[in-house]
């Protein structure tokens, strides 16, 4: 039987671990936007198993519903009802819900894109996104991003231990997406450090050029922790515009995340 990927980002097995649910997980995890529709070969290839386990796997997730099969290509692709997990993420979490009057509030106010997102090891996984018509293409919740190259992200890290922190940038790979990206994992340390000791964060150009974007945390009575992300595309990316953009949204942006963080402390 085939092993554990390395790169599946799951815990060294201990005796609690059952591997079985872990590589129809692993499976599961294969279904991406690149890659919709897979056969057994290629799951196979992707996930490391044996063909007879993803055969098995793969036949087993379509029985309980979770993988539909179209027949004529003889592929899998994620059903329906995987939705419903997402569904039920987002309930148990009343964060979520208390946010969005005052989301929409705080994107009417700034005139600017607003998110939510979480963290998800090396990553941020986005819970609410309130785009602004500059942007062409609508994205739906639960869209990922590298931790490292996200205001968001990195506000988030600055929430954890010093050295957790540190190993989750450890475990991503720092690649630079923009001549601005930052991947010293130094250099990246000190803008988490920056942004634990600020109360806030923001980054220009990291991820998409000329584009601006500032995050504070949100917690609740369970002390999960959540951020907020304005956004904006900026003609002139100079200092004085970066400034003006931080006067301009920081005091909204504070007394947002203070309202909501007080409604989920409740």
């Amino acid at each position: 039987m085939a092993d554990i990927p390395a790169h599946s980002g799951l815990q060294e097995p201990g005796p609690l671990y059952v591997a079985s649910l872990a590589k129809g997980m692993i499976l599961l995890e294969s279904f991406k936007e690149g890659s919709p529709f897979l056969g057994i070969t290629e799951l196979a290839r992707i996930t490391g198993f044996e063909k007879n386990l993803v055969q098995r796997l793969s036949n087993t997730l379509h029985k309980m519903g979770y993988l539909e099969k179209d027949e004529i290509r003889r592929k899998y692709y994620l059903s329906p009802r995987i939705l419903k997990h997402s569904f039920n993420y987002l309930r148990s979490r009343k964060t979520f819900a208390l946010a969005m009057p005052a989301l929409i509030e705080l994107r009417e106010e700034l005139r600017m894109a607003v998110n939510m997102c979480v963290l998800n090891g090396p990553d941020i996984i986005y819970v609410i996104r309130l785009w602004m018509k500059y942007y062409h293409e609508a994205s739906l919740f639960g869209e990922s991003l590298p931790a490292y190259v996200s205001a968001g992200g990195r506000m988030l890290l600055s929430l954890l231990p010093e050295q957790e922190a540190r190993g989750l940038l450890a475990a991503t790979n720092l690649i630079r997406l923009t001549p601005h990206t930052r991947t010293d994992p130094d250099e990246l340390m000190e803008e988490v450090r920056k942004a634990r000791a600020q109360g806030y964060c923001w980054q220009l150009s990291e991820f998409i050029e000329n584009e601006i974007s500032i995050s504070v945390p949100v917690t609740d009575a369970d002390n999960k922790s959540a951020a907020i992300i304005v956004t904006r595309l900026l003609k002139n990316a100079g200092p004085e515009s970066c400034k003006n953009f931080i006067d301009d949204t920081l005091p909204a942006l504070l007394a947002t995340a203070a309202s909501i963080s007080r409604l989920a402390g409740t």
